[in-house]
């Protein structure tokens, strides 16, 4: 069985040893993918509803039909129940927006990395990516799409200018950045993108002025600075809810005199202008959710009197007033209740005005039609359980349709609701979900579309209990004619693989569902659907041991405890031991078809899972058991708290050797191995802290074989300072700390000398394959994470070196073997990756998941516990994993520093540098490259052009702060990468 990091284990790493991890995973992202995921759901454990991913919302008029996300999948509807079908399933998407007839949204896949801008014309085949705006996993997280005259605008990263204005007609090729409007380092952060007459506006800032009001026309000539609101280098007016009103803008921004107020714009210099100063000085009023209504902007102010209250203007100062103090006094209509939200849900329907405001912690609906007379309450607004309510007022047919909360019988029953317009008299029509869940409230959203109401949820049950799968609803405005569509099946809970072993062409899946009153589970698969299934409910901690033709499986919880046998199916999976205070198996340990452990009370015990238990041996108590070949050694304590170790033979038990004559903490973690008649072992004899141990089984050749560590003195030590064994060519090759506290990976050499094979951080696993030993160390824990190192050795100094990092990649980690391949992955990492042991074929393997923990080989499959948004953690399989192609050019490699391929091609000095540092390009008399520097990070910092080769370029990196930077050249078609570091 593989080794495990206790979740408890935490250590500290020097920060250039983090840093560097940063650097390597940032340059895997420079390799190009080679592979398309072609992982699958071996089984979906359990399908029981899991709310929180069931986001039903973003309901589209597309025209033709509507669209609406669901479970993070695009669906389509024309409003039949056939029509109502999945176009395709992304790990997130949202923000659908129409723009000349084509769909866009952002989106995640696993095969196109985090969000980018796509597409969709209703159909699977036309539902495709625009362009891959940041290729690799980050994505270019696009935002704002505005629909301007038929003409998209967005926002979105890149690495080499940062977050900046973008248009796309819908090809990858007519997809592109507007202007680099911050030129420097950085983006412009264009924010409240707004359609007026065929021009998008946007507050910016270009590094010079701060963020002010900008417009565009899609041309980097036609993008320009409206106005400087604030004059003053890099001094901000920072425009904020820009909004359409009729022809003119509406926006708060800050003059530097007023604070934050309510400006106004036809989209020239001359005419932008201050509107009122609300609240009179420099406090500013805090103008929001400008609402365009009937020609009028109504949005809400403190006046510093009244409070946030609704105010009017047609954008003169005289005509700009508050319409009506709702709730007379200071507080004003914003909630005061830390679960409520401010004055929200604005709509403009017909000349009326509708929002929601609230009254000390209750929140209520007004209308509103300017005047103070017609500016009133209409009812108590309540959400979906401790939610806040959002109606989303609809009209149609003469009524206006939102959703609304009534409280009958001390239950919370939730209803759409119907009321006359505009006189505002309400009918309760149709009752949806009874006492509803938290999750409800992401069926508050509903459209007029061909004559119907459209919208999500479920409806309550005759019987009172809460309604089962949320549905696509259709209305036609009566009780009778609201009526279900299609059923839309929600993302499921997943099982939570947490361990699996193999064993007898067979996986066993240990899962710790996150249900309530759940167990935990074991399954067995033969990597088929069908072959899948459950065997037994476990409790809290559960150890899978494997036996020739059979495997044990011990599971407790608190004082009790089961023991069970299997060969992997129901018939043969038998319960041979209940245990109860005292009796529970502890250290089970398995040796020729025997499951030897003890019991609380210090008796050792053996089992075939046929015979009952066998007597062994008594003892005080038992510290730990191991297994030496055929034979079991045992560390027990005496009555005076000595530390004596037993083994068994075929004579009988045979006492060994004290290792310890005072009391003294058993060390946490007691790593064992074989080699030849060798057994190792760490202990501490109450003088020298935890060390290496070697026994041939008799007294005189069980001995301390060195103290590595001298610092560690302290008998009482109950340090990881010793862990990971791996045998290698007939030696044992191990992790430890040396009296500085470095970690570092050894060979033991003869019985009383070792040698340093490398400065490797603590080493948590590590596997042989191919002649080559990988070495998986933990780096220290960076805010509540961890990075991963993968090292190669093959016994010797000169051949240990690094060959990947995975960055912050925390949790867990496991791996696999497959032929000459090594697989591996974190918990938290988003895929698996790939080696054979050179940094050339170290690749990423996309799954079409998140996450590969635990994992396991089958054959050529590979079997590993994975997530999506739709199934929750479940185990998933990769089939016929080994013949994903690896890159065929290896000459584009990346390489760390100091290695010698890199000198071989770029010189730099001094590395690390503390002011400036040159650099040599290494070729022929002919060649030329082009040098990129970024942070380690992926931030571009400067570029270099056409450096002739065999010339010294000097004082580069004055104006660099100090950290990591990565140097890419480009040479003759090649990429290398080189690290150096500003102290």
């Amino acid at each position: 069985m593989k080794q495990n990091l206790p979740s408890q284990f935490s250590s500290s790493v020097q920060l250039l040893r983090f840093a560097l991890g940063t650097t390597l995973s940032f340059l895997t992202l420079l390799l190009p993918s080679h592979v398309i995921a072609q992982a699958e759901l071996l089984k979906d454990i359990i399908e029981e509803p899991r709310e929180s991913y069931n986001t039903r919302r973003w309901l589209t008029d597309g025209g033709s039909r509507m669209y609406f996300v669901h479970s993070n999948e695009l669906w389509k509807s024309n409003g039949t129940t056939s029509s109502t079908v999945m176009i395709r399933r992304f790990e997130r998407i949202s923000h659908l927006t129409m723009v000349g007839g084509i769909l866009y949204f952002i989106a995640s896949s696993a095969e196109t990395g985090n969000d980018e801008l796509w597409k969709s014309n209703g159909f699977a085949t036309g539902t495709v990516m625009v362009k891959d705006i940041m290729p690799g996993i980050d994505g270019s997280s696009p935002a704002e799409l505005t629909n301007v005259n038929g003409k998209l605008f967005f926002v979105a990263t890149t690495k080499t200018h940062g977050r900046e204005l973008w248009t796309s007609n819908g090809t990858a090729a007519g997809t592109f950045m507007v202007k680099d409007i911050l030129r420097v380092v950085g983006g412009s952060n264009p924010t409240s993108l707004t359609s007026l007459n065929g021009l998008v506006y946007f507050s910016a800032n270009d590094g010079v002025n701060g963020y002010e009001l900008w417009r565009s026309d899609a041309t980097a000539a036609g993008t320009t600075m409206v106005k400087d609101i604030r004059p003053g280098s890099k001094l901000s007016s920072s425009p904020q809810g820009i909004r359409a009103v009729g022809n003119t803008l509406y926006f708060a921004a800050n003059n530097g005199i007023t604070g934050s107020e309510l400006w106004k714009s036809n989209g020239t210099a001359q005419g932008t202008v201050f509107v009122k100063d609300i609240f009179a000085g420099s406090s500013g009023s805090g103008v929001e959710n400008i609402i365009d209504v009937n020609g009028v902007a109504f949005f809400t102010a403190n006046d510093g009197i009244h409070g946030d209250e609704l105010w009017k203007s047609d954008g003169s100062t005289e005509r700009t007033i508050l319409v009506k103090d709702l709730n007379p006094g200071k507080n004003g209509s914003n909630s005061t209740d830390a679960f409520r939200s401010p004055m929200h849900s604005f709509t403009s329907i017909q000349g009326i005005l509708l929002f929601v405001g609230s009254v000390g912690t209750t929140d209520y609906i007004y209308r509103s039609d300017g005047t103070a007379s017609g500016t009133y309450r209409l009812g108590e607004a309540i959400g979906v359980g401790i939610n806040d309510a959002h109606p989303a007022f609809t009209y149609y047919n003469g009524f206006v349709y939102f959703f609304n909360s009534v409280y009958v019988n001390d239950a919370n029953r939730y209803w759409l609701w119907r009321m006359e317009f505009p006189s505002g008299t309400s009918l309760t029509m149709k009752e949806f979900a009874e006492n509803p869940s938290y999750y409800d409230r992401y069926y508050q959203e509903m459209i007029s579309y061909k004559g119907f109401l459209y919208t999500t949820g479920r409806f309550a049950s005759s019987g009172g209990s809460l309604p089962g799968m949320f549905q696509f609803v259709r209305s036609n405005g009566t009780t009778g004619g609201t009526i279900y569509l299609k059923e839309l099946p929600g993302a499921t809970i997943g099982s939570d693989p947490v361990q699996m072993v193999k064993h007898n062409n067979l996986i066993y899946i240990e899962t710790n569902p996150d249900l309530q009153n759940s167990t935990r589970e074991l399954y067995r698969t033969d990597g088929t659907t069908q072959g899948t299934f459950k065997l037994l409910d476990l409790d809290d901690q559960t150890d899978l041991i494997p036996s020739a033709g059979k495997l044990f499986i011990n599971t407790t919880t608190y004082n009790t405890g089961k023991l069970y046998i299997t060969s992997g199916t129901p018939e043969s999976t038998m319960l041979i031991r209940s245990s109860g205070s005292g009796s529970i198996v502890r250290n089970p340990v398995e040796v020729n078809g025997f499951l030897y452990f003890n019991d609380d009370h210090g008796t050792l015990w053996k089992t075939d899972g046929s015979s009952g238990d066998i007597f062994v041996a008594d003892f005080q108590t038992v510290q730990s058991i191991a297994r030496h070949n055929d034979e079991v050694y045992i560390f027990a304590e005496n009555f005076d708290k000595s530390v004596e170790l037993y083994r068994t033979s075929p004579e009988g038990l045979r006492y060994v050797k004290r290792i310890r004559n005072v009391f003294d903490n058993p060390p946490v973690y007691t790593p064992t191995a074989s080699v030849g008649n060798g057994f190792y072992f760490v202990q501490s004899d109450g003088l020298h802290g935890n060390e290496l141990w070697r026994s041939d089984g008799t007294e005189a050749g069980t001995f301390m074989m060195f103290d590595l560590n001298t610092a560690d003195g302290n008998y009482t030590s109950r340090d990881y300072d010793i862990r990971s064994f791996l045998v290698f060519n007939n030696r044992l090759h191990f992790s430890a700390k040396d009296s500085n506290g470095a970690w570092g990976w050894y060979a033991a050499s003869g019985f009383h000398s070792y040698s340093r094979l490398g400065d490797i951080p603590e080493v948590v696993q590590s596997v042989v394959n191919n002649g080559t030993m990988y070495l998986f160390a933990r780096l220290g824990e960076y805010q509540h994470y961890y990075s991963y190192s993968v090292y190669t050795s093959r016994g010797h100094a000169n051949n240990t070196k690094l060959l990947h990092t995975v960055e912050g990649a925390g949790g867990q980690f496991d791996f696999a073997t497959i032929g000459d391949q090594v697989y591996f992955a974190s918990s938290l990492s988003y895929n698996m990756m790939r080696t054979n042991g050179t940094e050339c074929t170290t690749i990423e393997i996309p799954s079409g998941t998140q996450f590969a923990y635990p994992m396991e080989a089958l054959g050529n499959d590979l079997i590993f516990g994975s997530e999506t948004t739709k199934t929750g953690r479940e185990p998933y399989i990769y089939r016929d994993v080994a013949s994903v192609p690896a890159p065929v050019d290896c000459g584009s490699t990346s390489l760390t520093a100091g290695s010698e391929a890199v000198k071989s091609t770029i010189t730099s000095y001094p590395n690390p540098f503390a002011t400036n540092f040159s650099i040599r390009i290494n070729g022929s008399e002919t060649d030329v490259a082009d040098v990129a520097v970024f942070t380690s990070f992926g931030k571009p910092v400067e570029t270099l052009s056409r450096l002739k080769a065999n010339a010294d370029y000097p004082n580069i990196g004055d104006s660099w702060t100090k950290g990591i930077y990565i140097v890419r050249v480009t040479m003759n078609g090649i990429v290398t990468n080189y690290t150096v570091v500003k102290d």
